[in-house]
């Protein structure tokens, strides 16, 4: 008999991306091409953590993101605008 497979994920601030990948995120909403892997919240976005990009798909500093969270047994992110930042990671201003 096998287990279910359980997948955990990491709460992120959502200070650890730019401007300009908030607003690429917001713009993927109902788009097929990506929508597969992100989900719009009221307070953020809840993301598989993609392991390779390998085609630049993903912004830098959303794939540092999915980066950390793989290397700490993350395979989501939720990013939410009332999570702590963590020292690991860079934040960034609101333009």
């Amino acid at each position: 008999m096998s287990h279910p497979n359980l997948q955990s994920f990491m709460d992120l601030s959502t200070a650890h991306l730019k401007p300009s990948t908030r607003e690429w995120l917001d713009s993927l909403d109902g788009q097929d091409n990506l929508s597969h892997w992100v989900a719009q919240t009221p307070y953020g976005w809840f993301l598989y953590c993609d392991e390779e990009n390998g085609d630049n798909s993903f912004p830098d500093d959303l794939f540092a993101c999915f980066t950390y969270a793989r290397e700490n047994g993350a395979a989501y992110i939720l990013f939410d605008g009332a999570a702590d930042a963590v020292a690991d990671l860079p934040t960034y201003e609101d333009d």
